[in-house]
């Protein structure tokens, strides 16, 4: 009997997860803190860093195993990315890419390099075109990256993701596990404090194991309890400009 395809439920719970995570780490961020109130610190150093990795490990996954039209969810990024950056950079104070700009370009070198490894037939056109975009996503990771949320080391987790989770799915443990070393010592390099370390790594490797197993093993949400498409897509950009409102109030 051949194995269950891998199974996506998981992330419907860690679309919620990243989201609340996320608000609480920048309401923190730029309302709590800012006003005065130095014990928010802990929000943004434990909550606040469960965020990234699984956003990042979240768009690895769907572009393994929820989409063939790459290019089109790597559009979807920019634009949200694009509507969010003016809050962003109000709240910032600097120039800045905001995170969506990391998920795309990470996003973009990940499908680039397997689509050249993956082309059968290495029809030279086909070829060349993925070497080319390989080539700008590099020169952009190398130019940009210093400028973007995470850096570089936050580009370069979602390929890292994307090879882990093929491997965990497909091979054997011992393969699987060799081929986790990356985006566990990427993980590494997000954070500094030892609490927030401990949070990133914590949110990887548990990623993973949920990958080891497919996602079979976490139970599916009831349909009333997922996020709506236009709520998933809206939410990052929106809670910034309430954010902003906000700070302007006070």
């Amino acid at each position: 009997m051949p194995p269950a395809p891998p199974c996506s439920g998981w992330t419907e719970w860690g679309k919620w997860l990243a989201l609340i995570t996320m608000t609480l780490d920048h309401v923190a961020r730029y309302l709590l803190v800012p006003a005065g109130h130095g014990q928010a610190l802990w929000i943004m150093e434990t909550a606040g860093r469960i965020a990234f990795p699984l956003f990042a490990a979240m768009v690895a996954w769907h572009a393994l195993y929820d989409t063939s039209r790459h290019w089109r969810y790597t559009r979807r990024l920019l634009i949200i990315g694009l509507v969010a950056q003016l809050p962003f950079m109000l709240l910032t104070g600097g120039l800045a890419l905001n995170v969506c700009f990391t998920l795309a370009l990470g996003l973009m070198l990940a499908c680039t390099t397997r689509a050249l490894m993956r082309e059968a037939a290495w029809n030279p056109a086909t070829v060349l075109r993925h070497v080319l975009l390989a080539a700008v996503g590099l020169f952009l990771w190398y130019a940009v990256g210093p400028r973007l949320e995470y850096g570089r080391d936050g580009v370069l987790i979602i390929p890292a993701f994307m090879l882990a989770q093929y491997l965990l799915v497909n091979y054997p443990r011992l393969t699987a596990a060799l081929g986790c070393l990356p985006v566990c010592w990427l993980a590494t390099q997000l954070n500094d404090s030892t609490p927030a370390l401990f949070f990133t790594c914590a949110t990887t490797l548990f990623v993973l194991v949920i990958a080891a197993r497919g996602g079979h093993d976490v139970p599916r949400l009831p349909p009333r309890a997922t996020l709506p498409r236009w709520l998933w897509r809206s939410w990052y950009p929106g809670h910034l400009g309430i954010i902003v409102a906000l700070v302007v109030v006070q």
